[in-house]
């Protein structure tokens, strides 16, 4: 079974819940059902991949006999980590007993200045602006020539 820790990704996709295209919460008499579905299916020229790899007939036997053991199954289980089925009833108590929970929300007094608003947000940081390089701002030199037609020249 290949096990790699990368964000984001499970690592134990390659389990025999998914080897067999089947969740946790099937019924037993099922499991055997979807494997010999499966089987008929490689008999037939059809590959199966699951991760990028194609499964085999074995692999596929291997995992409706580890689900049907109910050691092997608990182990499955807690490795696949099945959530529940929500019901109507627990999450009309949970909502209930999340508003009874939650502290009350005061009301946010009005911006009377929109410079207010300042004092709460941080001041940025030095990198957020750059100064730019001298060569970029194209200044004149005294005595070059454009410094010379900005000269005012008096007649004495």
């Amino acid at each position: 079974m290949p096990m790699r820790w990368e964000p984001g990704r499970n690592p134990y996709e390659f389990n025999h819940f998914n080897k067999l295209g089947i969740g946790p919460n099937i019924s037993r008499k099922q499991i055997p059902a979807k494997a010999q579905q499966l089987e008929q299916r490689l008999k037939a020229g059809n590959p199966i991949e699951l991760c990028g790899e194609l499964l085999e007939e074995f692999a596929i036997k291997e995992a409706s006999s580890a689900l049907l053991s109910p050691e092997l199954m608990a182990e499955e289980l807690l490795l696949v980590h099945p959530q529940p089925k929500p019901s109507k009833k627990d999450s009309s108590e949970f909502q209930t007993l999340s508003e009874m929970a939650a502290p009350p929300t005061p009301k946010m007094p009005a911006l009377a200045h929109p410079a207010a608003i300042l004092w709460f947000v941080r001041p940025p940081s030095p990198d957020a602006a750059r100064p730019p390089r001298l060569e970029d701002l194209k200044l004149t030199r005294a005595g070059d020539d454009e410094d010379l037609l900005s000269d005012i020249v008096f007649d004495v």
